[in-house]
């Protein structure tokens, strides 16, 4: 087990980190994640419980999409052409993007369509200045997709709680961990004097019958 592992173990129970995991999820799957975190009612973690998160995150791929599309518009009827760039999506991004886009419903048109992980992108390459006659370090992100995308590279000064927000529009906010959204959860167990672990039983009950069905 790493170093890192042995110390959210160290600092969370196993239901809090469960928790903290289904609410990762959620984010990462649900395309209505902003509709509940948004500015005006942020989703509300310690730092401690933020890092967690930032760091379950980059345990799985995420992909920089970019393509040609021609958008119908309906008030001109004809297709309008512009090149769409949407980085850092999950996986469950990139399918329902894919799912749409190939529908037989969707009026819209894709091709040159590239779908390029982003760790890949972090790589560095050479590139000839010709002002300065010299050749250049770079990331592949910056060289394919200019220098916008520079500050997401991640050896510039970035926060990687920013990719998610950016990815998904949702909020995060830092707040003591008795204005925590875990805490409040708690505390409404107590209350309800409902054991943690029923409630998570009877959530994976739930998801189940869902797949089922």
């Amino acid at each position: 087990m790493k170093k890192e592992e042995n110390k959210t173990i160290n600092q969370f129970d196993s239901d809090h980190i469960d928790w903290l995991k289904d609410k990762l999820s959620f984010i990462q799957k649900n395309q209505f994640a902003h509709t509940l975190y948004d500015r005006e009612n942020p989703l509300k973690v310690t730092q401690a419980e933020l890092d967690f998160i930032c760091e379950e995150d980059q345990k799985s791929e995420r992909y920089f999409m970019d393509y040609s599309l021609k958008e119908w518009d309906s008030r001109a009827k004809r297709h309008i052409p512009r090149w769409v760039r949407q980085p850092y999506q999950t996986d469950s991004q990139v399918k329902r993007y894919l799912s749409y886009y190939f529908s037989k419903k969707c009026k819209d048109k894709i091709s040159n369509l590239r779908i390029t992980s982003e760790r890949m992108l972090e790589k560095k390459v050479y590139v000839f200045n010709y002002e300065t006659n010299k050749d250049e370090t770079m990331s592949l992100r910056e060289n394919w997709f200019d220098e916008r995308y520079k500050p997401w590279t991640q050896e510039e000064n970035f926060s990687y709680k920013d990719i998610i927000e950016f990815s998904h529009d949702i909020k995060f906010k830092v707040v003591d961990e008795k204005d925590s959204e875990y805490f409040k959860h708690c505390e409404y167990l107590k209350s309800k004097e409902v054991d943690p672990k029923v409630v998570n039983q009877s959530v994976d009950l739930i998801k189940e019958q869902s797949s089922i069905q």
